[in-house]
């Protein structure tokens, strides 16, 4: 998103993170088909913050402290739960990526004494995949068999906004685009992930107006971090490259005086 302001491609960023979290709240923890739950939310990639909690047009954000207890989801994103109980707002798209944005979640002291179901350092798990995906391309590379796999979909939403900007079909999902004023207290610049309506004439970004101040400052700083380590990719800095890799949060975790 950032070379928007480097090269003349339009693009504009998608994750489906968030909805997908979202999916898991209505079933799991407000037992109700997703059809009737609606939200908005707003924060940037894989760190997002649910603003407002619907279901059937009704407010649920006040039950859902105990829906998290009453169905146990507290105990299988105990992250999230901490980070709603301390912000006062649930984050998304679940433990296994908002925990990344927080030092002390990836400190391996914690990671073995709270014994989380997604174990952030566990590249086993992430190699793992690759390794399924290698396999799947082999044997369609070798055995000329096994098509159809990529035929099911990943569970991504572009096609939907390339029929919506063909089409003039309305869609509608959390998008990542350049803070122009959409949320009130994030520099402008910035890119933040916000729910997005798509048609024929492109994307209009939702304004959201004020994040409460602690989140809306966490957005911010990890906003500019992205900012400076592209800038610094961009005109080849290594200076900037260096302070860049400074700011990054595992940074935190380590001593940083071995990257000196």
């Amino acid at each position: 998103m950032r070379f928007r302001n480097i090269q003349k491609i339009k693009n504009f960023g998608l994750c489906h993170g968030t909805p997908d979290m979202a999916k898991q709240l209505a079933e799991e923890v407000f037992k109700v088909p997703i059809e009737r739950f609606t939200y908005r939310a707003a924060g940037i990639n894989h760190l997002t913050w649910f603003t407002d909690m619907k279901i059937d047009g009704k407010d649920v954000y006040p039950k859902l402290h105990d829906k998290l207890k009453e169905s146990g989801f507290d105990k299988k994103e105990p992250i999230s739960k901490q980070l709603y109980d301390i912000y006062g707002l649930y984050p998304a798209p679940g433990d296994r990526h908002v925990g990344e944005f927080f030092p002390y979640y990836m400190k391996e002291e914690v990671l073995m004494e709270q014994d989380y179901e997604w174990k952030n350092n566990d590249f086993k798990v992430v190699d793992g995949w690759r390794e399924e995906a290698r396999v799947l391309f082999d044997e369609v590379r070798t055995k000329k068999e096994g098509y159809e796999e990529f035929l099911k979909g990943s569970g991504e939403t572009a096609t939907y906004f390339i029929r919506s900007l063909a089409t003039g079909d309305i869609s509608d999902e959390m998008v990542n685009v350049i803070n122009n004023g959409y949320i009130d207290n994030v520099s402008s610049g910035i890119i933040v992930e916000l729910p997005t309506y798509i048609d024929e004439f492109g994307l209009h970004p939702q304004k959201i107006g004020k994040l409460p101040d602690a989140i809306a400052a966490q957005c911010d700083r990890l906003g500019r971090e992205y900012l400076l380590m592209v800038e610094a990719a961009a005109t080849c800095n290594y200076e900037l490259a260096r302070q860049a890799m400074f700011w990054i949060r595992l940074y935190l975790i380590a001593n940083i005086r071995n990257y000196c």
